[in-house]
């Protein structure tokens, strides 16, 4: 049976884990069989979401369910991105890790999908990696549709359903 976390308990969950996850998540990620052509892990990840992306130096980028915002830092590096990449959750513990362990090149919003699909902002790519099966389901056409007001007229999203490939 499915269990169906509310907005509260799957924060605390994060907040929980928050500290050790990208540790903890690199090593079972990395144990596992990609079934994907595409492996969004670590740097050849980064590397493969600028591409499929066509990130572009000048491109305004959001992470949207950034967790530690790993994944935006690495595509901000690589890429060479003039502006830092805004990331995005609603874990704020989560965020904090990426301060900690001085992320460079990123912007933090402490945000639920929900509440970021209303926000009045523009930019050109959005990342969605391992984060769309926490968004409510009966709010999904809400966060898009507001997420394609935000889309400028070139913008590309990239949604991967699972966190590491």
């Amino acid at each position: 049976p499915t269990h169906k976390m509310d907005q509260t308990t799957l924060n605390d969950h994060y907040k929980n884990l928050a500290d050790k996850y990208d540790d903890s998540y690199s090593k079972s990620a990395a144990a596992g069989e990609s079934k994907s052509k595409y492996d969004f892990g670590g740097e050849a990840g980064a590397r493969c979401i600028i591409e499929l992306l066509d990130v572009k130096e000048d491109d305004l980028m959001v992470d949207l369910g950034a967790g530690t915002c790993a994944t935006a830092g690495m595509v901000a590096r690589i890429a060479g991105l003039k502006h830092p990449v805004l990331c995005a959750d609603p874990v704020q513990e989560m965020l904090n890790v990426a301060e900690k362990n001085n992320v460079e090149n990123i912007e933090t919003m402490c945000s639920t999908a929900e509440d970021f699909a209303k926000q009045d902002m523009k930019y050109d790519k959005l990342l969605i990696k391992g984060a769309v099966h926490h968004f409510p389901v009966n709010k999904m056409r809400e966060i898009f549709t507001g997420i394609k007001k935000q889309l400028n007229d070139k913008g590309v999203i990239l949604i991967n359903k699972s966190g590491a490939n």
